[in-house]
């Protein structure tokens, strides 16, 4: 809570990696995400398709290095441990996420455009093979970045399954 008070420390800018930033980008750099937002357009508008509520929208990431993807917060929303405040007082109060539902599933997924997953996720798709192995990785990419990112699985035991059922795939090659 304190470092969101401070901006600045020894004339370093600080700021949350868990939010969309604002961090200001050369006019290359602005051109250089455009280009790849444009390049990777379709798989970002078929996995927003495929996750629907879950994220508001699916961005290629600037600051991603080894991740294939993250679960960023938009500038106004609420981080994953307020959301897990917020769902605790939501069962205590008998009221499933009642007057904080609006708070919840704000989240913006960023991919990594030169991660071999996300490029070999954008060739599949590409190719028109949007089938169960498709689906499957995007929503195995988007479970891990929700874990890395501090959330809540709404269903652990399915994010399993799909760990196990990608890992014997993997394991019969």
């Amino acid at each position: 809570m304190t470092l969101q008070n401070i901006e600045k420390y020894q004339e370093k800018e600080i700021f949350d990696v868990g939010r969309e930033t604002s961090v200001e980008m050369t006019d290359d750099e602005k051109k250089e995400k455009e280009q790849k937002n444009i390049d990777f357009e379709s798989l970002r508008k078929y996995m927003k398709e495929l996750l629907g509520e879950k994220i508001t929208r699916v961005e290629v990431s600037t600051r991603l290095v080894d991740s294939p993807a993250t679960l960023v917060q938009s500038e106004y929303g609420v981080s994953p441990n307020m959301q897990k405040y917020l769902r605790a007082q939501a069962v205590v109060e008998n009221d499933d996420k009642g007057q904080f539902a609006n708070v919840f599933n704000q989240a913006v997924l960023e991919i990594n455009p030169e991660h071999p997953i996300i490029l070999a996720l954008k060739k599949m798709h590409d190719s028109g093979s949007n089938n169960d192995d498709t689906n499957d990785t995007i929503n195995l990419v988007f479970n891990t970045a929700a874990l890395s990112a501090g959330y809540i699985l709404d269903n652990a035991a399915e994010y399993s399954k799909l760990v196990t059922r990608i890992m014997t795939k993997v394991a019969t090659i």
